[in-house]
């Protein structure tokens, strides 16, 4: 395209020259045409202009700095000590006689040293003392206590359960464990 606007560029400009030459020149013996005689080609260029495509910025992403290892240990936080567990149960865990012996054996965990106060709590709402354990270090020890239930008359049966109650550090339950007698 650049080169078909130069071409008619210098067509132009040639007729331009050509023509003040003429009318420069000393008048020649034959009559001149008059303008509107004057044939000249009529050229009409017209050039669309070309859209450059502009580029869209091109965001910045900034980075953060990663941050230098340091030699200093981050602490351990230190749990606090306390029972971390109870498990109850209790044998038999039924029976077909009118008077029963019951055993329920506790299992306490801690995490870590120290003296633990539990009681035992009973359906009947007895309410026996509180007794102590001592640990040396994190771990389980397993208390005992029997309950002795009847006699119930015949063609009748009752329920019960044991359970523990941590006293200190702190203050949790254990699960139930439930009996069921019946007397035939």
């Amino acid at each position: 395209m650049g080169i078909t606007v130069l071409v008619v560029g210098l067509i132009i400009g040639g007729i331009f020259f050509a023509v003040g030459l003429r009318r420069n020149a000393a008048p020649a013996a034959t009559p001149t045409p008059t303008p509107s005689a004057i044939a000249t080609p009529s050229l009409i260029v017209t050039e669309t202009p070309t859209s450059i495509p502009t580029k869209a910025p091109t965001p910045t992403m900034t980075k953060k700095p990663t941050p230098t290892p340091s030699n200093t240990p981050v602490p351990t936080p230190t749990p606090t000590p306390g029972v971390i567990n109870i498990e109850t149960s209790v044998t038999p865990t039924t029976s077909t006689l009118c008077t029963q012996q019951f055993t329920f054996t506790a299992k306490i965990y801690t995490n870590g040293a120290m003296t633990v106060k539990y009681k035992w709590l009973r359906s009947d709402v007895s309410s026996p003392s509180e007794q102590t354990l001592t640990y040396a270090g994190a771990g389980m020890q397993t208390v005992t206590t029997e309950w002795t239930r009847g006699p119930i008359d015949s063609g009748t049966s009752v329920t019960g359960w044991e359970r523990i109650e941590i006293t200190s550090p702190g203050s949790a339950l254990g699960n139930k464990a439930e009996f069921t007698l019946t007397c035939p």
